[in-house]
């Protein structure tokens, strides 16, 4: 058995889509770190995800339906599951609400001089 069974992910090429969104975050918050002293910011209006998922039901354990993304050049083989085309628009903000930049600066504007 490997890393993926406890979570029924039995060929390792499926991500669940719950961790896929929190990588994202990660790295969105790692490109904001980043940026701490860079001259140029990007405020991040939106972020769209196009993601092929496996939409299957679970048959043991708790039961319910589960959303795993496949990984690149991934095959779907297992019978009851079905793939389909999934797309996000997620408009990042802050615990306050407010927009995120690419910068630990936030509401900064370029001088225009």
């Amino acid at each position: 058995m490997g890393e993926d069974d406890s979570d029924g992910n039995d060929n390792g090429t499926d991500i669940p889509l719950a961790e896929t969104i929190q990588t994202l975050r990660k790295e969105l918050q790692l490109a904001q770190q980043r940026s701490l002293n860079e001259g140029i910011l990007f405020e991040i209006d939106k972020v769209e995800l196009e993601l092929k998922v496996v939409i299957g039901r679970k048959t043991s354990g708790h039961g319910g339906v589960e959303f795993y993304v496949i990984r690149a050049g991934g095959e779907v083989e297992k019978s009851g599951e079905t793939t389909h085309n999934v797309k996000l628009t997620l408009s990042p903000v802050t615990a306050d609400g407010e927009r995120v930049n690419v910068s630990a600066r936030t509401n900064t504007q370029p001088s225009r001089e």
